[in-house]
């Protein structure tokens, strides 16, 4: 099978991806999924054990059942990008490119995952618009702007070149020192990256998308420390997010 054939069957994944999110816009939209009375009319409670509790709301219903065929449409949209970039030649022509550029195999790495990663930023871009911003605005959840939106996804792009070429750039350097054995410099190098990423996004990378500040309800704050107190939980603050800034959901 030459690169050609391999990258017209990789379409497939992507216009099944298509199909997929055209069925997820079948879904009722916020502002018609209650009906024209929703804001007249109280639902009617259901008999629960433990009390009446209110129906299911058609819209959240819609919402969460979009979100699987998401999932599904994310899995196949990024299958056939991979499969492209290695099928089609791309990845090649980006490995003769860094090779022309410089002699250094760290440098080589870097350079291939940086350009690597901003392909993989463009060419997932519609679908990230679509399940991010469009489908987030049309049930209701978005609060930002698509510059503001387009805005954070350039941030994380950023942060994605500055971090992911250093660990790739470690986990090849122990490929070519430890040949076979090098899964176990790799295990161990993917638990220290998982526990830097815990320790520095909450200083470093959280601050770049939102604005943490003490919490001002004094005494939710006293609440709160009394209980870490109790817990064992060494704590001497208490911070809120302006998370409400990127979206509208119960969590944020």
């Amino acid at each position: 099978m030459n690169r050609r054939t391999a990258a017209r069957l990789l379409l497939v994944p992507a216009c099944v991806a298509v199909a997929v999110l055209a069925a997820a816009g079948t879904f009722p939209a916020a502002s018609d999924a209650a009906g024209p009375d929703a804001a007249t009319h109280a639902p009617e409670m259901v008999p629960h054990p433990l009390g009446d509790i209110p129906p299911d709301d058609p819209r959240m219903e819609a919402y969460s059942h979009g979100n699987y065929v998401l999932h599904v449409a994310a899995f196949l949209w990024t299958a056939a990008i991979l499969g492209l970039i290695v099928f089609s030649g791309f990845g090649a022509t980006l490995q003769a490119w860094v090779e022309r550029f410089t002699r250094s195999p760290n440098l080589k790495v870097a350079l291939y995952t940086v350009l690597l990663i901003f392909a993989s930023f463009v060419a997932a871009l519609p679908f990230n618009v679509y399940s991010g911003f469009v489908r987030e605005r049309r049930y209701g959840f978005a609060n930002q702007t698509f510059a503001d939106w387009m805005g954070d996804q350039g941030k994380a792009l950023l942060v994605a070149i500055v971090l992911q070429p250093i660990v790739i750039v470690v986990l090849y350097a122990a490929i070519r020192r430890m040949g076979r054995r090098w899964w176990m410099a790799g295990s161990c190098l993917a638990m220290l990256f998982a526990v830097f990423i815990i320790a520095v996004e909450p200083v470093f990378i959280a601050p770049l998308f939102n604005t943490f500040e003490p919490l001002k309800d004094a005494r939710l704050r006293s609440d709160i420390l009394a209980l870490a107190g109790q817990e064992g939980i060494p704590a001497n603050e208490v911070y809120q997010v302006d998370a409400s800034r990127q979206s509208s959901h119960n969590n944020a």
